[in-house]
């Protein structure tokens, strides 16, 4: 039976290719949605095993499901990705819990996403920190056109659903493209074309077109 790392590396998709990056991502509304409850448990049940040498309660296993899924799905999903599942469950128990929002932070005007700096410098994440940081993108961040976000185009994956066409009709400087977004990963939106502008190696603007 495929395991939940097997079925989130299935799910990725690739709306474009690119022959220089990877382009292949997890969608939000994957993780948020058919991601199967049965294989969400049977995971933390293997999670809790592996950490206390006993299985779970069905109070345990219950709460621990109800919290990834509240507050942790995308960190489950990056510690599932990396072979560390299980550290999961000291993550969540830790004084304030780590969550979803170490994805959150800004550092240098760079953000959201988690920096590199923090992994390194966490004694939950410094021995996979690089391996950690690369796969975050596997599952790539939400866009925000009422925010400044910027991003390191050299792992940034993008959650496009189809190929970057040309926009000439914008931008009097860098390279205008007008792609679709796909579902969850721009505020508000759905399927809703959107512009982007890439004017230096490392930097990248988003706006959403009416």
């Amino acid at each position: 039976m495929p395991s939940l790392k097997d079925e989130l590396e299935k799910a990725m998709k690739n709306g474009y290719e690119r022959s220089h990056r990877k382009t292949e991502f997890i969608s939000h509304e994957v993780l948020k949605g058919p991601i199967d409850s049965n294989k969400l448990q049977q995971s933390l049940r293997k999670d809790f095993r592996k950490v206390y040498s006993r299985n779970a309660s069905n109070t345990d296993l219950q709460k621990l499901v109800s919290y990834v899924r509240k507050f942790a799905t995308k960190l489950y999903a990056v510690l599932l990705l990396v072979d560390k599942s299980e550290r999961i469950i000291q993550l969540l128990q830790s004084n304030p819990p780590i969550t979803d929002e170490i994805f959150d932070a800004i550092e240098n005007d760079f953000g959201p996403f988690c920096h590199q700096s923090y992994l390194q410098n966490s004694q939950h994440f410094e021995d996979v920190a690089d391996d950690f940081f690369e796969k975050q993108w596997c599952i790539p961040p939400i866009f925000n056109d009422k925010s400044h976000q910027r991003f390191p185009v050299t792992h940034l994956r993008f959650p496009f659903i189809c190929e970057p066409k040309p926009y000439p009709e914008q931008g009097s400087w860098g390279v205008v493209s007008r792609v679709t977004v796909a579902t969850g990963h721009l505020k508000t939106a759905y399927h809703v074309p959107v512009s982007f502008k890439q004017s230096l190696p490392r930097m990248i603007w988003f706006w959403a077109r009416s």
